[in-house]
């Protein structure tokens, strides 16, 4: 993970993102809205059919 963190410093240097990733708790959310926000969406996929299942 701190290989991502030097990336995103080093970009936010170099002028490719904005100033506000160089603080760690940014990226660290990042990191997890990619790898949670598909999880999330299957679930509530599998839960809405789920009860759509049982109302008609």
């Amino acid at each position: 993970m701190d290989w991502l963190r030097e990336l995103a410093s080093a970009a936010v240097e170099a002028g490719w993102l904005s100033q506000s990733f160089s603080y760690a708790f940014v990226v660290n959310a990042l990191v997890a809205a990619f790898i949670l926000g598909p999880f999330v969406r299957r679930l509530g996929n599998a839960c809405h059919r789920k009860a759509t299942r049982i109302f008609f």
